[in-house]
């Protein structure tokens, strides 16, 4: 290791040489990496329709909203 840092302490233009490579092979591979604000996904979503003609809201509620909140919460 110490030979490496002699070598590059009595050899200026060549480190900056190896800097300026690494410089821009990291500028290059920065730019051909892919960048995404937000990332693909997809939500789970559940749609339920049911008909119960004549019923009141709070019959509606506790007969069918509510055992059906439930299940899903469970999952």
């Amino acid at each position: 290791m110490n030979v490496m840092i002699k070598w590059m302490a009595e050899h200026p233009v060549a480190s900056n040489l190896v800097m300026i490579f690494v410089v821009i092979l990291g500028a290059v591979t920065a730019l051909g990496m892919p960048q995404k604000t937000f990332p693909d996904f997809t939500l789970d979503t559940v749609s339920i329709s049911v008909s119960y003609p004549g019923a009141s809201p709070t019959e509606i509620q506790e007969s069918i909203v509510r055992p059906i909140e439930d299940q899903l919460a469970s999952i």
